[in-house]
């Protein structure tokens, strides 16, 4: 299989105890079926603990209730009992693959560091070169970061009507072992490349070297959108440009492209990739309604941390930051390598690149008021493959956490907040994609005037 990751992934190494933000707090861990049935048949005192603490919430999943916030196999040290003395593979699935998130698309997989987490967001703004991705090849499974995802099969409804399509993915290469019967789920209570692009690889033996899609039997609509996603990311990293100039390209390409997925011309988007050209673009009347609305509107969202909204309260009056624009560049490129993929799905290309550029605008005005802005104990937030769910914290702590301020003029801790409040949420994610369609202050139009004023 091949797999893309970001240039700095080798570098990624868990803080652990030093974490100013782990991962073990706030976020309630659901505990996949197999770890669940290994923590049932666990001896010793650490087996006891494993069993009592170990419950099934109202979703019908294995989960670890916090205490006082924390999972409860969190130590004095912030290190985790489990991996201690049992060694990472007891964990459960979301503790081994966390802060990676991976995405299969048949015959190849890529993964991306998620900005949320402290050690992961420092390598992303740990330089000010431009952001690029490596490939690589393996074939044996357990030599590939992240596990397999099982695929679904989903009524995609994008802006090109609704069709249903087979999501790309594999099947899932789930470990062998018992399930858990009635009986003792009864024990339980339930809770109320070889391109720094990463985008062209070297096919097999025998084949022409071609974009990812070309090599395999996968969905075609892969073959057709990862040029243009070529061609997209190229765009941002164009600093012949200002970057707010690449962003309205990268809106303008992405919005032409959606047409062509409108009118089922996807076969011609390699070509459209390959030839567009930006072409001047008169300035927008009337200014823009993107901002203050959008700051308005994602206070409107599930929260996880219970300060976020004072944040985005601030932020309208802020004056305006002065983050580096090459920060702000691997910024885009981030998220535009994780989203714009996904419109294999439901067709919805548009949508994730007005997504992409939403995190830049916001994240580059939180960011003037993010610095010296502490982080707070907030509500839980159940974290498995299909999401984010929030669960109100039984135990609150008392007073708030001043630890891991943001430096770089708050940048690192506004992408941060931004990372945490919206893409570990899919609930939060899908709304915005839903008001990116259905209201005129997330228009194509209202974009282009916000990044011209």
């Amino acid at each position: 299989m091949r797999v893309t990751v970001p240039d700095f992934f080798d570098e990624f190494q868990c803080l652990a105890g030093a974490c100013p933000h782990t991962c073990c707090e706030k976020w309630e861990v659901v505990i996949d079926e197999d770890t669940a049935c290994r923590y049932f048949d666990a001896p010793g005192t650490l087996g006891d603990r494993l069993r009592s603490a170990l419950q099934v919430d109202e979703a019908g999943d294995f989960c670890f209730p916090l205490d006082g916030g924390r999972c409860p196999f969190l130590d004095g040290d912030n290190l985790c009992e489990i991996h201690k003395e049992l060694g990472k593979a007891a964990t459960s699935v979301t503790c081994r693959e966390h802060p990676r998130f991976t995405e299969d698309y048949g015959s190849f997989r890529e993964i991306t560091l998620s900005a949320s987490c402290p050690a992961a967001n420092a390598l992303l703004l740990g330089s000010e070169a431009p952001l690029t991705f490596r490939t690589f090849e393996t074939e044996e499974a357990e030599n590939i970061p992240g596990p397999p995802q099982q695929p679904s099969e989903t009524g995609a409804v994008g802006r090109g009507g609704t069709r249903l399509r087979p999501q790309a993915g594999v099947e899932a290469n789930r470990p062998a072992g018992r399930h858990l019967g009635e009986d003792e789920l009864a024990q339980f209570s339930p809770q109320g490349e070889t391109e720094q692009s990463g985008l062209k690889v070297n096919c097999p033996a025998g084949a022409r070297e071609a974009p990812l899609g070309d090599c395999d039997d996968e969905d075609e609509w892969l073959a057709y959108l990862l040029p243009l996603r070529r061609r997209l990311l190229d765009i941002l990293r164009d600093r012949a440009l200002s970057l707010r100039r690449r962003l309205g390209d990268f809106l303008l390409l992405a919005g032409e492209a959606q047409l062509y997925l409108e009118e089922e011309r996807e076969a011609e988007l390699p070509a459209l990739a390959a030839s567009w050209t930006p072409s001047e673009r008169a300035e927008e009347d009337g200014g823009s309604l993107l901002f203050p609305y959008t700051l308005r509107f994602l206070t409107s969202l599930e929260v996880l941390d219970p300060d976020w909204p004072a944040i985005l309260k601030r932020a309208e009056a802020a004056e305006p930051g002065t983050a580096p624009e090459e920060l702000l560049e691997r910024t885009a490129v981030y998220f535009a390598f994780r989203y714009l993929l996904k419109a294999v799905n439901d067709g919805d290309l548009l949508g994730r690149a007005e997504l992409c550029v939403l995190a830049v605008l916001v994240i580059e005005k939180l960011a003037a008021v993010c610095e010296g802005f502490p982080s707070r104990p907030g509500e839980t937030v159940v974290m498995g493959r299909g999401g984010a769910r929030k669960r109100k914290e039984e135990t609150p702590k008392d007073g708030p956490d001043r630890s891991g301020l943001c430096a770089d003029e708050g940048l690192a801790e506004a992408l941060r907040r931004f990372s945490c409040e919206i893409e570990h949420d899919e609930g939060n994610l899908d709304a915005l994609l839903e008001a990116f369609r259905r209201e005129e202050a997330f228009s194509l139009r209202q974009f282009l005037a916000a990044l011209e004023g």
